[in-house]
């Protein structure tokens, strides 16, 4: 937009012509109101934020404050289980911490354990196993390394008691934790092991219990070995109606199933699962919800990211990225000339809805939400993929000859597609999606 963002509209309704590039397939047509209050961010942050570059202190960041708090926790447990070595209760203190859900204590334990004795080592696995907390059981499991060989194999008898004894309850989510630990069984017995786990998989898809599909579906992929078999897991899962154990099936299908039979089950995907089936996974780990309005802090590398709830799920995210590497992805996306001259009949950048400054140095990036990403789409399906590899590279030539560097290396997750829909709203799984570069959290001017 940098050609034309300074045209001052007239009358409510009129919109420059450019506009069109910046429309999004399913989503309310851009308003003389929502273009208005672009410029207006522009023309009231662009200079705040250019004179701000250089000058973010992390430290009064929410990431550089989670940093901090990071790094006390663990100095603070490495201290207090160095002091409890000398009253021979290093042991104890390890278990408390493991014990605890917090990852940074528990990262912090398991550092310590490789400077204590074998004999205590093997004495916290031994505790551990007697607690029945199994997430905690696996953790120590993988210490057995250091162990000599006597002390792992008598570990590994007691492991499979434990493997045997909680595939036979009826609680699918303990059942799956005891699957997760069978590489630390006898050797011997894994083989047994497993057949037992693929029986309580298939025993799962036919008995109509859909919170056991969703926990087992996950681990089709380790324990059913058979094609076919896989295949019609496959297609009993899509006819449960339930959306989070078809979308499991449907990234199993490119992969796992015969070729005779996957064009068959992904048809059967696109019928069953919908829009659903390009949904991104934005929300997978969060509680948001559409019907009203709330904030969630979004789990990833690189920007911190802001889900929102209520009337703006599935349309809206806030990135809180620096002032510099915003300065880059404004640039790239107001520059619909560039992309027009590159042969795009629209901007392929993640779409920036409203920005601003916020007082911690960061600029608030209020971004349209995108379908999945190209890594996702490759896992479910060979469709429209070397038209698309080839528009993505065409987007980084673009990046390179305007002396851009997105990413230290870009894959597929750095690409969103948008799929095209009907009037009636539902995705064309027909037509070739659009494909967009987005995160630009490490962008930067070479």
């Amino acid at each position: 937009m940098d050609e034309g963002l300074d045209i001052k509209l007239k009358k409510a309704e009129e919109l420059p012509e450019y506009i069109q590039m910046y429309e999004i397939s399913g989503r309310d047509p851009i308003s003389a109101y929502s273009f208005k209050r672009y410029m207006r961010d522009k023309n009231k942050e662009e200079g705040k934020i250019k004179n701000f570059v250089g000058n973010v202190n992390l430290g009064n960041t929410k990431k550089g404050k989670k940093i901090l708090e990071k790094n006390r926790i663990r100095l603070e447990w490495r201290d207090m289980i160095d002091n409890a070595k000398e009253e021979g209760k290093e042991i104890e203190l390890i278990q408390q911490g493991l014990a605890t859900g917090n990852i940074e204590i528990q990262r912090t334990c398991i550092e310590m354990v490789a400077h204590i004795s074998t004999e205590k080592i093997f004495e916290l696995i031994e505790h551990i196993l007697a607690t029945g907390n199994v997430k905690v059981q696996k953790i120590c499991l993988g210490m057995m390394i250091l162990l000599p060989p006597d002390k792992v194999e008598l570990l590994e008898k007691k492991v499979f008691n434990i493997i045997e004894q909680g595939l036979a309850n009826d609680n699918p989510e303990g059942q799956k934790a005891c699957a997760e630990i069978i590489l630390f069984a006898p050797k011997e017995k894994r083989e047994i092991l497993k057949e037992k786990v693929a029986k309580l998989i298939e025993q799962s898809f036919f008995t109509g219990n859909v919170n056991a599909q969703r926990i087992w579906v996950k681990m089709i992929e380790s324990f059913i070995l058979d094609e076919d078999k896989i295949a019609q897991l496959i297609e009993q899962g899509f006819m449960t109606g339930d959306i989070e154990v078809g979308k499991s099936c449907a990234e199993l299908i490119l992969h796992l199933v015969p070729e005779n039979k996957k064009e068959d089950l992904f048809k059967l995907a696109k019928e069953k699962l919908g829009n659903a089936l390009v949904e991104p996974t934005l929300y997978k780990k969060h509680n948001i919800s559409s019907e009203k309005f709330s904030r969630s802090e979004f789990q990833k590398t690189g920007s911190e990211t802001t889900l929102i709830g209520g009337n703006l799920k599935d349309k809206t995210i806030i990135r809180h990225i620096k002032p510099k590497a915003f300065l880059v992805w404004q640039k790239m996306y107001e520059n619909h000339e560039m992309w027009k001259k590159a042969g795009f009949d629209y901007v392929p950048i993640e779409p920036i809805q409203s920005f601003r400054l916020n007082k911690d140095g960061l600029v608030d990036v209020y971004s349209g939400i995108l379908d999945l990403n190209l890594a996702n789409w490759k896992g479910l399906s060979k469709e429209f993929n070397e038209e698309l590899e080839t528009e993505k590279r065409r987007i980084m030539k673009v990046l390179s000859d305007s002396k851009i560097q997105h990413r230290s290396f870009d894959h597929d997750e750095n690409f969103c597609l948008r799929f095209f829909r009907n009037t009636d709203g539902k995705v064309d799984l027909n037509k070739k999606p659009r494909i967009y570069l987005i995160d630009f959290d490490e962008a930067t001017f070479i």
